[in-house]
């Protein structure tokens, strides 16, 4: 039978679990060998691996001329393209595109078309040094977050306990980050009697597809997404856009494949960034150098708005400029362990009391979305940076505070690898110093321990970093070569 005749509820009553014997590592020939990656020769020596190279005959080139801002109405088109250029305009309200031959030719033409187009703008974007004082003032959905989990319990306010010897405050800010992938976003489609085939570097490539159907008014089962390698990305970045913008294109010239790759200005302007953010720490040190309280406020946005088949709404970005617009989604507060915004903002550090707080802030003034790691570089860099705090109010060696607070041993085996790697406590040059951080990626996977040796000019304050030491217990190593 195939898979999709094996239904779990007509297997499941053969199935004993537990009755398996797992294969003895003495007997491994694959797990611990290492293994040379087939596709990277061809990907350092121009092989075609990418969507970007994808060259099929009868190939077509498409761009998109996008609104100068946010909210743009395209108002007028006034192109002067000869019919024997071999230019296609395609307009769908304040959607634009070029159709060329040539790639050359499809740049040119929409560098050309930008100057041949009014637009209204309204869009009002928040003061650069206001930013955080925006998000602060946006109204918030504050959830309590219990072993790595947003609830609705009660959220407590912050308190200073009664053997608190030292209580001290800080703030940490996180910006706008965008991907920056290596290769700007890209995607081939070609529409053949009424049937749509994209060729994407998606990383959904269903929910893609789902969302393909809505927005173009087609039956789902008149699309194929194939997934094609795009250089350089973790997170939702254009690659879904792009495979709308090539949809779009192609329907104009069915028969004819359409490969449409984003500019790097426009990869930047209009890709999902990662959210911005804003984290309050306070903490409390005991005489015997114990932390007794620990509250963590992290404000940020949504940290996924990825493309789903949806019958009302759209992420996608070309469809909310069609001639019949589709609304974007209202974002919501994510749930489940080590989510968008909480993703690591419980520590793994045992303290006895924490209280942890999830502050989601639904409307962004820039577009956001899964930037690798979602929310949780801003909270470790948080929790980190805090830790160093209290250790020195406490007057004890970062790392001996770092270990008088865990419990896991593997957590406890990294720092001291990593400390004693880097010669911890070792005298340091004048203007020299040293620093460790560590994290265990959503409290589940591998723990890491970095010790950083820095120099600061304290003429120029300029910063340089001079060797880092890192060490890691990430379990069982499949590849070593990997």
């Amino acid at each position: 039978m195939d898979y999709w005749d094996l239904w779990w509820k007509e297997v499941s009553d053969e199935i004993d679990p537990g009755s398996g014997t797992p294969k003895s590592p003495d007997s491994y020939h694959t797990v611990g060998r290492s293994v040379p990656r087939a596709d990277l020769p061809s990907k350092v020596t121009t092989g075609g691996n990418y969507v970007q190279d994808m060259s099929p005959a009868g190939l077509l080139h498409g761009r998109v001329v996008r609104p100068p801002s946010y909210g743009a109405r395209l108002l007028t088109v006034e192109s002067d393209f000869d019919d024997d250029e071999g230019i296609q305009l395609v307009r769908d309200g304040s959607f634009l595109g070029i159709v060329a031959a040539d790639e050359e030719s499809a740049v040119k033409a929409a560098e050309q078309l930008k100057d041949q187009t009014t637009w209204k703008e309204e869009t009002v974007f928040p003061v650069q040094d206001e930013l955080y004082d925006h998000l602060l003032r946006q109204p918030d959905q504050a959830l309590l977050v219990v072993e790595g989990r947003p609830t609705d319990d009660l959220v407590p306010p912050v308190t200073t306990p009664s053997n608190a010897e030292h209580t001290i405050t800080a703030t940490y800010k996180r910006p706008y980050q965008m991907h920056g992938a290596l290769s700007p976003s890209a995607s081939m489609a070609i529409w053949e009697d009424d049937a749509l085939t994209v060729w994407s570097h998606s990383q959904g490539v269903f929910s893609l597809r789902g969302a393909l159907a809505f927005v173009l008014g087609i039956s789902i089962d008149k699309i194929r997404v194939l997934h094609a390698e795009g250089s350089g990305c973790y997170g939702h970045n254009g690659a879904d856009d792009a495979a709308l913008d090539a949809a779009l294109l192609a329907r104009a010239v069915p028969g004819s494949p359409v490969l449409v790759k984003w500019s790097r200005e426009d990869e930047h302007a209009w890709e999902p960034y990662g959210s911005c953010a804003l984290l309050k720490m306070q903490g409390s040190v005991s005489t015997d150098g114990s932390i007794v309280d620990w509250n963590h406020d992290v404000w940020s946005y949504t940290h996924s708005s990825r493309p789903r088949a949806s019958g009302e709404t759209s992420s996608l970005l070309a469809a909310r400029d069609l001639s019949e617009p589709v609304p974007r989604p209202v974002p919501g507060p994510g749930g489940g362990s080590h989510g968008g915004i909480h993703r690591n903002a419980d520590p793994l550090y045992t303290f006895p009391r924490k209280r942890i707080v999830k502050h989601f802030v639904p409307e962004s003034p820039l577009r956001v979305s899964a930037l690798r790691g979602l929310g949780s570089f801003a909270n470790v860099f948080a929790i980190e940076s805090f830790m160093d705090e209290l250790a020195l109010a406490a007057q004890i060696d970062p790392v001996q505070f770092r270990l008088n607070h865990l419990e896991d041993s593997r957590a406890k085996n990294v720092i001291e690898a990593a400390a004693a790697s880097a010669g911890w406590g070792k005298p340091m040059a004048e203007g020299h110093g040293r620093g460790i951080g560590f994290a265990q990626y959503k409290n589940e996977k591998a723990y890491v321990a970095v010790v950083a040796d820095v120099m600061v000019d304290a003429d120029t304050g300029v910063i340089r970093l001079d060797r880092m030491t890192i060490a890691g217990d990430v379990g069982q190593v499949v590849n070593p070569d990997g």
